[in-house]
């Protein structure tokens, strides 16, 4: 018998980000918190790159080559190929996705650089000691600005990271309203799909795990672009 299976991370990658957000907000340490918002930093970025390249696949030119074109290119180009029509670069949902993958680059390429700092200077005995002061930390904002977080004090808040979070589900589903495409086209793009035998249906594969998190964590109506099966949690 001949089976195809195409294999998409995307639905496992946010599953991972939701739940490593979760684990953000009950852990009791500071380092543990900025270890899992670290990850799903990190993770939220392979999601939308995920989404990039399963968009991209209903691109049916060969001279159209994936690796020349950057993930929000990507976007750009299958809007365009579709509809005509380009995301506006200037919009804050476009700016804000953008910064998100400049700080994501500059988190996985780190470089040594040297920064100014503040420091006092005390004299103990024969020695003299600095100390270098130490910024307060970030008070609670009323809405996090995006634009202003900075790979230098990578330290995300718990209203940092769900901003950062929000911020490129907003895109993902602004992206498909600008499209106009059926959530079974969607399907196609985010889900892993399988084949078999000879019969030509098309099955979507789902990662239950993944929707059990979005539910727990009441992400399943910011999703709502998503075609996501209802989970009997009673049987």
């Amino acid at each position: 018998m001949n089976g195809k299976i195409t294999e998409n991370r995307f639905l496992d990658l946010l599953g991972i980000t939701l739940e490593l957000y979760e684990q953000h907000l009950t852990a009791k340490t500071d380092s543990l918190k900025y270890t899992y918002a670290y990850s799903a930093f990190l993770s939220l970025n392979a999601m939308l790159e995920a989404a990039a390249n399963g968009i991209f696949t209903t691109i049916e030119d060969v001279n159209v080559e994936e690796k020349k074109y950057t993930t929000l290119d990507k976007f750009n180009l299958v809007l365009s190929h579709h509809t005509n029509r380009q995301l506006k670069k200037s919009t804050a949902l476009y700016q804000n996705v953008n910064k998100i993958i400049k700080i994501r680059h500059e988190l996985v390429h780190p470089k040594v650089y040297d920064k100014s700092v503040i420091y006092h200077s005390k004299q103990h005995k024969s020695v003299l000691a600095h100390e270098q002061v130490i910024p307060t930390p970030r008070k609670k904002q009323q809405k996090v600005n995006i634009q202003k977080l900075s790979v230098n004090t990578f330290f995300l808040t718990t209203q940092e990271l769900k901003a950062v979070i929000d911020a490129v589900i907003e895109f993902l589903d602004f992206f498909f309203q600008c499209w106009e495409v059926d959530k079974d086209v969607i399907d196609i793009c985010l889900f892993s799909q399988s084949c078999f035998g000879n019969t030509s249906q098309i099955e979507t594969n789902h990662s239950i795990p993944a929707i059990y998190t979005i539910d727990r964590v009441d992400y399943r109506e910011k999703l709502s672009f998503l075609n996501l099966p209802i989970i009997d949690y009673e049987s």
